[in-house]
């Protein structure tokens, strides 16, 4: 057993990510929320790359500050001969030893060397699907051919992998059916699949009357190869030539920003706030809201998607793993489209006008909705869960 911090026999726990904490998208938000809970019974230390190239939201002291788990940013290994695009890097062997469990949240597939190094160290693990999803073939555009193509790669890989998969060594923790089913497909046995979808803490989101204009919310990530931003544009322009009273409020920061701020400032009805990290204002934002849209190419699960429906806001998706797994719980959550910006226009256009003829029926529609919404994934004791989960992945040890 290894001694925690304070001198004490806690287990120690090692979670690996690709991810710093400062790259701050919902994964990451969740985490930290998920760690501090799990940081009470267990020794935390987070790991990611030193050489991380994307962007950070948000500074190390504000996301460590208070926390029950150490956090270090060290260079990891290639792990592979494949670029970090197909397989992600690996930290050192070294920082691995001792740990009686690792959690490795994913959003490509596990590299065979960090496998077989788990098991040569004998360390069990948990591997958490957070970004690992497993979409639909689509030629909607370029984006989502790329797309494609990776998804066909990586389930290339997965089975090429499946016997290591299938050892008793290994949890896998997954956020929607279809990566479930997917594992199950690879013959991994159901009993170590675990589906622990994430949650929002409901109490922080109210649900508010909007009857002056009808306003559309996008809050995410804004690049064109994962969140869509280009169908996001698309939209945005036909939402301008649309005209009062319709609106369009985004939120987020990424690599299509510029494009997506200069759209904005050239149309009206289009307003870009940048990334918004204020709770207390992003929850005013939302709660002002009449409907929240999203764009993903490929997407394992969606914070903002609950943090909309915990506002009340009916959703407008595409057709990917994760928001599909969202609202299709309750046919009041929303709906499922294609990657078609007249497909999405057409259905804004449906919603605005029952907003419209009824501003009341629609406020008492969103009240119901926050209800169902906190019915379904409010009371998913998701902290509880993952400690269940640790605790069997720890009784896996040699």
């Amino acid at each position: 057993m290894s001694p925690g911090p304070d001198g004490g026999g806690r287990r120690k726990i090692v979670v690996v990510s690709y991810y710093p904490l400062e790259f701050w998208g919902g994964g990451e938000i969740v985490l930290a929320r998920l760690l501090n809970h799990l940081g009470e019974r267990y020794d935390l230390e987070y790991l990611a790359p030193a050489d991380f190239g994307g962007p950070l939201r948000i500074d190390a002291a504000s996301v460590t500050a208070g926390a029950r788990f150490r956090y270090r940013r060290v260079p990891f290994g290639r792990g592979s001969m494949l670029p970090r695009a197909l397989l992600r890097p690996i930290p050192p062997r070294r920082l691995l030893e001792g740990a009686d469990l690792v959690m490795a949240p994913l959003d490509r597939p596990p590299s065979m060397a960090f496998l077989r190094e788990l098991e040569e160290l004998g360390i069990p693990a948990i591997l958490m699907l957070h970004g690992l999803t497993f979409e639909g073939f689509s030629a909607a555009s370029p984006w989502n051919l790329a797309v494609s193509a990776y998804q066909a790669w990586a389930r290339l890989y997965m089975r090429s992998i499946a016997g290591a998969l299938r050892r008793g060594m290994f949890l896998f923790q997954v956020l929607n059916d279809s990566q479930r089913s997917f594992l199950e497909g690879l013959g991994i046995d159901g009993s170590r699949v675990l589906l622990i979808p994430n949650t929002v803490d409901f109490s922080k989101y109210r649900v508010s009357r909007n009857d002056g204009s009808f306003r559309i919310v996008y809050m995410g990530r804004l690049d064109r190869l994962v969140k869509g931003a280009h169908l996001l544009e698309r939209v945005a322009g036909g939402i301008a030539r649309l005209g009062a009273p319709l609106e369009l409020l985004v939120m987020g920061s990424g690599p299509a920003e510029g494009s997506v701020a200069g759209l904005a400032a050239g149309a009206g009805g289009v307003k870009f706030l940048g990334q918004v990290n204020d709770q207390a204002l992003k929850s005013e934002l939302l709660s002002s809201g009449n409907l929240m849209v999203s764009f993903s190419n490929t997407e394992a699960f969606s914070v903002s998607l609950l943090e909309g429906l915990a506002s009340g806001l009916p959703i407008l998706c595409t057709d990917t793993s994760g928001p599909r797994f969202i609202v299709g719980r309750n046919p009041i959550f929303g709906r499922t489209l294609g990657f078609s910006s007249r497909e999405f226009l057409d259905a804004i256009l449906e919603y605005y006008d029952r907003w419209r003829s009824d501003p009341g029926g629609y406020f008492a529609e969103k009240l119901e909705r926050r209800r169902a919404a906190e019915e379904e994934f409010g009371r998913v004791r998701m902290e509880e869960l993952y400690e269940s989960a640790v605790e069997a992945a720890l009784g896996l040890g040699s």
